[in-house]
């Protein structure tokens, strides 16, 4: 059920964030909520790690308590998110008349022509290559990056003998990393112009990272490269959101962004 709620979310937010974003500034705009994955963990981590080592509070078993206490604010936000935000710029009650026709000059001029009317157009993605090339490229992505976000704290933890608390600290830190390289990837890219090499490069940097810390094992030799491996990866995702809602047609944007 929280897989089948959460499945939509990313590539509902780029679509949303698309109506807002021109394309010359478009990666700087979708890092802002995509680095709060990387906030979340450098601080979820730790946090979620004492959560575990609690003893019985309040009755409960420990990882109840921490799901309890982890959802509460993501049930807050969305209330707030669904009564604050609305579904374009011309409606945003806390943006000036002026704000809001920069905004529509700005985005209209970085966006295609208005979608057809022919329903096969949302569906048309399918059975273009473009569509599945980035498909295919966000796949060796996430499986990156879900790998460091399952997988590594079972293996720090025993490997090493820590507590939770311990091993959140340093799950943490290709978080951290991850963060930092995200930004400064998507003001680059922004800055140059350029998508696709913003994409490539880190991603086989990353890619590197990863394999170097794999042949590395533990200690501090395959942490750094571990943490290396974390930011290169973890820094495409802007440029690369940035790159389908350049390209993909507008009748087709919300079919070829899931």
């Amino acid at each position: 059920a929280i897989g089948f709620s959460e499945g939509g979310l990313s590539s509902g937010l780029m679509l949303y964030l698309s109506q807002w974003a021109p394309e010359r500034y478009r990666a700087s705009i979708l890092a802002i909520p995509i680095v709060s994955i990387s906030v979340a963990q450098v601080i979820g981590a730790p946090v979620s790690g004492m959560l575990i080592d609690l003893d019985q509070p309040f009755g409960m078993d420990s990882w109840r308590f921490m799901f309890l206490v982890e959802a509460l604010p993501a049930l807050a936000l969305a209330v707030f998110a669904w009564m604050w935000f609305p579904d374009r710029p011309a409606n945003a009650r806390w943006l000036t008349i002026e704000e809001r026709d920069w905004i529509g000059r700005h985005v209209k001029g970085a966006t295609k022509p208005a979608a057809s009317d022919d329903p096969r157009e949302r569906w048309a993605v399918l059975h273009e290559p473009l569509g599945w090339l980035c498909a295919a490229i966000w796949f060796c992505i996430l499986a990156s990056n879900y790998g460091i976000m399952f997988w590594l704290p079972q293996v720090v933890k025993s490997l090493s003998g820590l507590t939770s608390a311990q091993t959140g600290l340093i799950v943490a830190l290709p978080w951290a990393a991850s963060g930092i390289g995200l930004v400064l990837n998507a003001r680059h890219s922004d800055r140059m112009g350029e998508r696709y090499l913003h994409v490539a490069v880190p991603a086989l940097l990353g890619g590197a990272g990863l394999l170097a810390a794999n042949l590395f094992g533990t200690g501090l030799p395959g942490l750094i490269a571990l943490v290396i491996g974390g930011a290169c990866t973890g820094c495409t995702v802007a440029a690369f959101w940035a790159i389908p809602t350049r390209l993909l047609k507008p009748g087709s944007m919300a079919m070829g962004l899931v």
